[in-house]
């Protein structure tokens, strides 16, 4: 788990990792249904997660910045706090809105799944030209999944198993990272649901895939 409170701190981070992981953004403001459970598991997820995945906390800091007058404090990772800022928030929402094609900001908690990619310096970048969408509360709502804890175990599983075979094979296929592979595996290996897989993933206020054909 990785607070943010720009997108070019994102940059800066994944040009210094070189190892292959899933890259994520999470979107949950402390005022959202359901918030409080969820800013708990950060320590969590920050230690299960591992070297597997980047999961970036959207409008959060590690340290108080008198840049936002909107600044709250919340439990944190390892013990230490976090600040958080609806106007940092928004900020970095609208700097998302700019790079992610046919996304805009539902309001309610969001995950958004990215492929990362080298680029000519042989560094790890994002790529926005591929990237996966899951409303959370939506998706609860209609009984997609069962809850946001149990769904994102099941992410942070499929990010593991997607990175372990990708350092299997990469030598010989230069397999890339699959968002929709690890939405489609956290899926199906939560608790089954009377609703097949297929038709959970053609209701796009739940799930929506982009993909560039530039």
């Amino acid at each position: 788990m990785v607070p943010t409170n720009d997108l070019q701190g994102i940059y800066d981070k994944e040009s210094h990792n070189e190892n292959p992981h899933v890259v994520m953004f999470l979107l949950i403001k402390p005022s959202d249904e359901n918030a409080d459970n969820y800013i708990k598991k950060f320590n969590y997820w920050h230690n299960r997660s591992g070297e597997y995945c980047n999961i970036y906390l959207i409008g959060y800091s590690e340290c108080y910045s008198y840049a936002y007058p909107d600044v709250i404090e919340v439990e944190g990772i390892g013990g230490s706090k976090l600040y958080y800022s609806d106007k940092c928030f928004c900020s970095v929402t609208d700097q998302l809105d700019s790079q992610l094609k046919n996304w805009k900001y539902s309001g309610e908690p969001e995950l958004i799944i990215l492929q990362n990619r080298i680029n000519t310096y042989g560094k790890n970048t994002l790529d926005f030209s591929y990237y996966n969408y899951i409303d959370i509360n939506y998706g609860i709502r209609k009984k997609y999944i069962e809850s946001f804890p149990r769904f994102m175990e099941a992410i942070i599983n499929a990010s593991r198993f997607e990175v372990e075979s990708i350092n299997a094979l990469k030598r010989a296929q230069r397999r890339k990272i699959v968002p929709r592979r690890i939405v489609e595996y956290a899926i199906d290996n939560t608790p089954k649901l009377p609703i097949p897989i297929k038709k959970i993933l053609r209701d796009k206020m739940f799930f929506k895939t982009y993909k560039s054909t530039v």
